[in-house]
């Protein structure tokens, strides 16, 4: 019966490790794609400015 425990905490275990993983994972992500996001509005300004001539 103690060998039946020691697999179900193994498993929940090995199954919250990999949650976690997936949860960074899913932030890293997230923090990328907030980063892009700021990059391609930078290029969009670059681009407007330099459409109007510079001037601003």
């Amino acid at each position: 019966m103690s060998q039946g425990k020691d697999e179900d905490a193994r498993r929940l275990a090995l199954t919250a490790a990999a949650e976690a993983d997936l949860a960074f994972a899913h932030s890293r992500e997230t923090l990328a794609n907030a980063e892009l996001n700021q990059r391609r509005a930078e290029i969009a300004e670059l681009r407007r400015r330099l459409q109007s001539g510079g001037d601003q």
